[in-house]
């Protein structure tokens, strides 16, 4: 779906920016969250990348496209944005299978640490743990 150029009612442009204000806000509650489990799962050169590759390119678009909506939008070159957002989605798409093939590989890291069961982390046991330790393939 491509962007489209040209006048906005004034709803629309309300109706809009309400959206991507909903969006934004959804985002940053999840943003710490989803940098502090690549760091645990993938290690920090991962969460890095994530965040300024990732986050820090769709952050510049999402702060194009709202310039586009709150002012005159024939100063942004919207085919140019267009592109951009097409070629993030592409980055969004490798980075993610990259994590799964990661992830089919047994290719985790920092997790030992992570998973030692004790009484102060209980609460921090994954899924994948108790998975592991339910059919004995802990290594």
């Amino acid at each position: 779906m491509g962007l489209k150029a040209g006048k906005k009612s004034p709803e629309d442009v309300r109706i809009a920016l309400s959206n991507y204000d909903k969006s934004v806000i959804e985002w940053g509650e999840n943003f710490n969250k989803i940098k502090t489990m690549l760091d645990v799962y993938f290690g920090k050169s991962i969460m890095i990348k994530f965040e300024y590759q990732i986050h820090g390119d769709f952050s510049k678009i999402g702060a194009s496209l709202e310039q586009a909506y709150r002012k005159d939008s024939s100063i942004i070159n919207l085919s140019n944005l267009n592109d951009k957002l097409n070629k993030h989605g592409y980055n969004c798409y490798s980075f993610m299978s990259d994590l799964s093939a990661r992830i089919k590989e047994n290719n985790l890291t920092n997790t030992s640490e992570y998973e030692k069961i004790n009484v102060e982390n209980l609460n921090n046991l994954t899924h994948l743990y108790l998975i592991k330790r339910l059919f004995g393939v802990l290594h």
